[in-house]
């Protein structure tokens, strides 16, 4: 089954399907397009200020977990340099919190001045 497959099913599904085997069938799609899974995208947004401690997650923000790599916010440059220094500190707090080789690499990118913040 290719992606599209998979979320064509997705889109019949959630109009026919009750909630509780929803989240079954959205984890398989999630995890058919390459992500760790619906648990560990929860774990790491529910749980950000844990993986990076309170005054990184004011200025940090998940944004989405695309196949194994984080993909962060940050407000200003300085913030993105000093999360790159930290990557396999933050690395290591992940394979913590999720289990060793779910998120492999952190990309990080500049909020845009007076664009919203993008949040998944």
């Amino acid at each position: 089954m290719d992606r599209d497959d998979d979320l064509d099913e997705l889109q019949v599904a959630l109009t026919t399907t009750p909630p509780s085997e929803l989240a079954s069938l959205l984890d398989r799609v999630v995890r058919g397009m390459g992500s760790p899974g619906t648990d560990a995208i929860e774990l790491v947004f529910n749980r950000w200020s844990d993986v990076v401690g309170g005054v990184l997650a004011t200025k940090t923000r998940p944004v989405s977990l695309e196949r194994a790599t984080l993909v962060l916010q940050a407000d200003d440059p300085a913030v993105v340099s000093h999360v790159k220094w930290l990557e396999q500190d933050l690395l290591t707090r992940l394979d913590e919190l999720l289990g060793p080789g779910r998120v492999t690499a952190v990309e990080v990118r500049v909020a845009r001045p007076g664009r919203p913040s993008r949040r998944a």
